[in-house]
């Protein structure tokens, strides 16, 4: 049967449309995740006085429950970024979420201060695999007029992280549904990541065309010497370790 003539130019104005649709929202997508990835460092600070009475643990060990995130985070930076130069950006970055979105989770249910530091340190390799996938899309996926455009967004959604993190994390304790006190912090990335994942079919996968061999032992090298720089930064003040 053909079509009407009348939902001919309703249906050129809806395939117009989706060229335009498509790269909003896969911006969002990546916007979003860096977001989340970048708030998770700073919304934790304020709930350590609740974990600590929470878990009854120690000064030191709630400190550790914090860096522990951000140390898993710098050293696995460029194995990130290589894992999705080599297998896909998409897939990296959606892998990267859904691990974050479930160690987000699973931070909110545990039960004594070793086990959420653990979980901390996979949510950290969790959000290594989200942030170079984001720059390397923006890289593949936008022409060079519009990425200083692109990459000002992107500025400005990890500066809005480090800004409002704080603010975000004591507006939920301060609300403190159901009782959950700190738990609801780490609760707070749980719907963001779904949202995330519900969007995904609108990134386009794109791969680095150089498929050579993965050097599994100069990124351990790389992540190795990482760590013996930022483990220092962040701990050796608990350590005592002199300046």
């Amino acid at each position: 049967m053909n079509q009407p003539v009348n939902s001919i130019p309703a249906t050129l104005a809806q395939a117009a449309a989706e060229p335009r649709q498509r790269p909003r929202l896969m911006l969002a997508v990546m916007l979003l995740s860096v977001f989340m990835a970048v708030a998770n460092i700073f919304i934790i600070n304020v709930a350590t006085p609740s974990i600590q009475r929470g878990l009854h643990a120690d000064f030191y060990g709630v400190q550790f429950v914090v860096s522990a995130y951000t140390l898993s985070y710098a050293v696995a930076l460029i194995i990130g970024g290589r894992l999705g130069d080599r297998y896909g950006r998409r897939k990296m970055l959606l892998i990267g979420v859904a691990g974050f979105t479930l160690t987000s989770l699973l931070c909110g249910i545990s039960g004594s201060v070793g086990v959420l530091t653990a979980i901390r340190v996979l949510q950290g390799f969790s959000a290594a695999l989200i942030s170079p996938q984001v720059l390397s899309l923006i890289q593949a996926q936008y022409p060079p007029e519009k990425r200083g455009m692109i990459f000002g967004l992107y500025g400005a959604a990890q500066g809005l992280a480090a800004s409002t993190g704080q603010l975000i994390g004591g507006l939920l304790l301060g609300w403190n549904p159901w009782h959950l006190d700190w738990r609801l912090v780490f609760f707070f990335s749980v719907p963001i990541g779904l949202i995330i994942l519900a969007m995904a079919p609108f990134v386009p996968e794109s791969r680095d065309s150089d498929r050579s061999r993965m050097d599994w032992f100069g990124a351990a090298v790389a992540a190795a010497g990482l760590l013996l720089l930022v483990y220092p930064l962040v701990q050796g003040q608990k350590e005592g370790w002199p300046a």
